[in-house]
């Protein structure tokens, strides 16, 4: 292939006819005339390719075969050619489709010009009877071609689409779930659009594009149950699916000189054992297409030592000098390779699924996303939901936890745009969300909780609380500065509600929180599968010297394919490890050790009458539901409050009352997360009355709706 290619164009074939072949090339050879250009056949799966290697060779193009179940996919027979293309401008068609002699020289001057575009071409149908035979011998002028063809509207069927290599690399190709054909171009090019691209349409008349007849190919498609299904699912695919982003567990056809779509950075110092699990909860991403960059901010520990562990060639370790974290950060965006960026801290664990869905939620334009978090105690395990918020100045200025600075997913131009603030010892996060925001940056919220951020004595939020909280406040005087004293009352007004973001329940992501807390808090024990065992003998025999029980499935008088593990008491550098291995499949299994890392979603929540210094029964049990319930989705936590009526002194039989109040309300199969609300009320108290004030109150804390479900008089 020649070197600095500024053009490739991939044909994706099966069972196609040699002549129909060559023909094609010859008409794509003349068109590419003069240009720094490459030709692919990708033969995806034919019956019968005998002589179409050497035939398309002695053309000068190049052939590559995939051997197949005998589905046959244009996406992935053209994602199959693009993965050895070179060119800079990637041009996917079909050996049915010839060009005017100057297409190709107008497609590369167009991307000269602008090269942030993709470029599409109208179909001209001729009718019956014309061949490429036809047009290679000069029977038919292209005028004339042009004068009796039919053209088709705009995105027809098949064609032709241009597109710059970045651009393919970051929107990882066509969507290999398609099979058959159809609408695989069109999802193609509605992904470029929104990764940002301008659509052009090459309208010179010197540029034609002409479909030579045969059989149509849909009517056969239509004529099985399987082809059916196949095209409809496409539509399916391409109508409902949003996102920029396809094939993130795996694309098969990746090309194989590519840069990581995305970056993970982490700065450091001197947090090797927090460092360790940061790493290993990164690794074991259901995305997998990063580099990790890690920082070392001038630590005095074993750093070093614990990242050299890793045997993973997506690391990259770099040492400064003590220069700070906002540093360390920018030196980090200026080695990146990736798209985008995801920022990590170093004491933080990453969900397994944080990357996937970050990256889905980058679409109509967005420049990056976030996601909620979780906080959780690392001696404890109790935890606190955080969803986030809508992003704005407004939220950012007039209201709290917007999004977690290490939940942030962005395109890496934006980082080098607009940098950290190296003169702030505390705070750049914070004050790069304000000027990120200002200079117009989008980004969506992911509508998933993303990290869990641990809690412990040597954060900077513990250490560094007075320079942090000054340098906020600094940040927020800058920021609100352009905003006039009746501006600043309108930003403030129901931001609770306007901010508000729809996100997963507690009680879905709760399972994998638990997963990842400290041992001391949780048990676990998990079922561990091998996918390829013939390539894990070396795992295959550690997961067997521990685990409960096992089994295998071994071919018919062959090797074991597949095994399967159960082991108990497992560790989460064990459960980590194994994430972090693409050949395991882990499912595990929870038990809570300690009650603080319980969760409170339908428990009862009993406040005890007190005694004058105690707040309203309203405000405690506000206070506590906002404690177990913060970030729950929009209104959809329904507050029952069973309010039991007598003396507070005895509140073992009170507390069997409510006990047995509870057990009438079906917990199973809700469609909302569901909270109880009991309130031990002393009898001289009116219980209708203060359930009025508790549903009142409710309404102000993250849209919760409270009812009155009961009032029970004992007395006890």
């Amino acid at each position: 292939m020649p070197e600095n290619t500024q053009i490739s164009v991939v044909i994706g074939y099966k069972d196609w006819g040699i002549r129909r072949l060559v023909g094609a090339i010859r008409s794509l050879q003349e068109s590419l005339r003069g240009l720094r250009s490459e030709i692919v056949v990708s033969d995806y799966g034919s019956v019968d390719s005998s002589g179409h290697k050497s035939m398309i060779e002695a053309e000068g193009a190049t052939y590559i075969r995939t051997e197949t179940n005998g589905v046959w996919s244009r996406s992935r027979a053209l994602n199959a050619g693009l993965q050895v293309a070179s060119g800079d401008i990637l041009v996917t068609t079909d050996a049915d489709m010839v060009f005017t002699p100057k297409t190709f020289g107008l497609v590369v001057a167009s991307f000269e010009r602008d090269p942030n575009q993709y470029m599409v071409m109208q179909c001209n149908d001729l009718p019956a009877g014309i061949n490429h035979q036809d047009i290679e011998d000069g029977r038919y002028e292209w005028p004339e071609l042009s004068r009796i063809a039919t053209q088709r509207p705009r995105w027809g069927m098949g064609g032709m689409i241009a597109v710059p290599r970045a651009a393919y690399i970051a929107v990882r190709g066509l969507d290999e779930r398609m099979e058959i054909y159809g609408g695989e171009d069109i999802d193609f090019a509605r992904r470029m659009r929104r990764l940002g691209l301008k659509l052009t349409w090459m309208t010179d008349p010197a540029a034609r594009m002409f479909h030579v007849w045969h059989p149509s190919s849909r009517d056969s498609a239509n004529a099985t149950v399987a082809g059916r299904n196949a095209i409809k699912k496409n539509r399916e695919i391409q109508t409902n699916d949003k996102t920029v982003a396809r094939n993130l567990n795996k694309w098969i056809y990746a090309p194989v000189t590519r840069p990581p779509l995305v970056s993970v950075v982490i700065s450091t110092f001197n947090r090797a054992e927090y460092l360790r699990y940061a790493i290993l909860s990164v690794l074991g991403q259901t995305f997998r297409d990063f580099e990790l960059l890690i920082i070392d901010d001038g630590s005095t520990d074993n750093t070093a030592d614990a990242v050299k562990d890793f045997d993973d060639p997506r690391i990259k370790y770099e040492y400064q000098s003590n220069s700070g974290l906002a540093a360390a950060r920018n030196r980090a965006t200026r080695m990146a390779n990736g798209r985008f960026i995801a920022v990590m801290d170093d004491d933080d664990l990453m969900l397994p699924d944080r990357l996937e869905n970050e990256l889905n939620a980058v679409n109509d334009g967005a420049n990056g996303s976030y996601g909620g978090w979780i906080d959780f105690d690392e001696v404890t395990g109790e935890r606190k939901f955080y969803p986030g918020k809508s992003l704005s100045l407004e939220s950012i200025l007039f209201n709290n936890a917007t999004y977690l600075h290490p939940t942030l997913f962005v395109e890496r131009a934006w980082m080098l745009a607009v940098p950290y603030d190296e003169s702030l010892r505390s705070g750049s996060d914070y004050n790069m969300a304000i000027r990120m925001v200002r200079s117009g940056i989008k980004l969506a919220h992911s509508g998933k909780y993303v990290l869990m951020r641990r809690r412990h004595p040597g954060q900077i939020t513990e250490l560094d609380t007075g320079i942090q909280k000054s340098a906020g406040a600094i940040t927020s005087m800058w920021g609100r500065s352009t905003f006039s004293m009746p501006d600043m009352a309108a930003a403030r007004e129901e931001r609770s509600t306007k901010d508000k973001v729809p996100i997963e329940g507690q009680r879905f992501v709760e399972p994998r929180v638990l997963e990842y807390l400290p041992d001391v808090t949780v048990e676990r024990r998990a079922s561990v599968r091998i996918r390829n065992v013939e390539h894990e003998h070396a795992m295959q025999h550690a997961l067997a010297t521990r685990a409960t029980s096992h089994s295998t499935l071994r071919r018919v008088n062959g090797p074991v394919v597949d095994a399967e593990f159960v082991l108990d008491e497992v560790s989460l550098d064990e459960l980590l490890r194994w994430r972090a291995s693409e050949g395991l499949d882990v499912v595990v299994e929870t038990k809570v050790r300690n009650q603080h890392a319980q969760m409170k979603v339908g428990e009862p929540i009993r406040l005890g009458a007190g005694g004058t210094d105690s707040p309203s029964p309203e405000a405690a049990l506000l206070a506590r539901l906002s404690a177990y319930y913060s970030g729950v989705h929009g209104d959809q936590l329904d507050i029952k409050l069973i309010l039991v009526v007598g003396d507070p002194s005895d509140l073992q039989a009170l507390d069997s009352q409510a006990e047995a109040e509870i057990e009438q309300f079906n917990w199973k199969g809700q469609d909302s997360e569901l909270g109880v609300g009991v309130i031990i009320v002393p009898p001289d108290d009116k219980p209708v009355e203060l359930a009025l004030r508790v549903r009142d109150a409710a309404g102000g804390l993250n849209g919760l709706k409270a009812r009155i479900t009961s009032v029970v008089r004992t007395n006890a």
